[in-house]
């Protein structure tokens, strides 16, 4: 072959229209190719599609064995690189089963050759071809032993099919599981969400009921008291003689004090209302990272 190309092949293939035959030859093999091309022929495939089922069930009974030594929480055993390796682990069990359902096809094909051929035997004339029978017989024990081996490879190819089909099924069953753990843990925070809205009305309610209450009881006493405070205060002369001033000339400390405690009165209830909007802030933050 090729010197560039060390152990380099070659395939001729040839196609006999008469016949409906196939023959193939390669070139170039050493011995250890020789028998790498007869093991395969002589397996069907059987060692590459087993080895390749099995090294599939190998990594799934590991990936799921520490579903069964313990407890687990879906939040942090099933993150998104575990998740795709399982979804990839389901789908190269689906591609294996395909390859090996059309490798069980071409072996169904070949034992239909084989009974042709045995029928093609039988059917010769021994005046027209000598030792017909003896063929005939001889091709029929052989057929059989092939049969009985095909038929042996067809069922532990089935048995690898329940293999994978199994992979397919418990990773569906897993993460259906997974699915279902974490819709309870939404269903929890959701209950436990309605509650504390449920508190938080109940609340709110009372709170309502005494502003209602304080809001009546400002509204009667209010206009009384202003008007009470009003007519004892000193600043006014109502008896005033002629000449004199009914109004105090200290007027202007009554209305620097009333400036001034409202001004403080306003500042503190903006401050108290402001850190009741900040802790509500935090709350509601700390709900949404429990959610999330």
């Amino acid at each position: 072959m090729a010197k560039q190309l060390p152990q380099d092949l070659a395939l001729s293939l040839t196609y006999t229209p008469s016949t409906d035959s196939t023959f193939a030859v390669v070139y170039g093999c050493n011995e250890k190719q020789m028998r790498d091309i007869e093991r395969r022929v002589r397996s069907i495939g059987r060692e590459r599609l087993i080895a390749m089922v099995d090294k599939l069930v190998d990594g799934f009974a590991l990936q799921s064995g520490r579903f069964e030594s313990g407890s687990w929480n879906p939040s942090t055993d099933m993150s998104n690189a575990k998740a795709r390796g399982y979804l990839e682990l389901c789908l190269d069990s689906r591609k294996l089963v395909d390859n090996i359902r059309a490798v069980k096809r071409q072996i169904s094909k070949l034992m239909a050759e084989i009974d042709e051929f045995g029928s093609f035997f039988a059917s010769l004339d021994d005046k027209a071809h000598p030792n017909a029978r003896k063929k005939a017989r001889q091709f029929k024990k052989a057929g059989d032993q092939m049969k009985k081996r095909l038929q042996d490879v067809i069922n532990e190819y089935d048995d690898k099919i329940d293999e994978c089909n199994m992979i397919v099924g418990n990773t569906t069953l897993a993460m259906q599981t997974v699915w279902n753990q974490i819709a309870r843990h939404d269903s929890d925070l959701s209950t436990k969400i309605a509650h504390a809205n449920t508190r938080i009305a109940l609340e709110t309610k009372r709170e309502g009921i005494q502003m209602r209450s304080i809001a009546l009881l400002t509204m009667v006493y209010l206009p009384f008291s202003s008007v009470a405070a009003v007519f004892s205060m000193d600043m006014f002369n109502w008896n005033a003689q002629d000449g004199d001033s009914v109004v105090s000339n200290y007027i202007w400390v009554f209305a620097t004090f009333a400036i001034g405690f409202t001004a403080i009165t306003l500042f503190a209830w903006h401050h108290i209302t402001c850190r009741h909007e900040r802790r509500a802030d935090e709350d509601a933050s700390e709900i949404q990272s429990k959610m999330v």
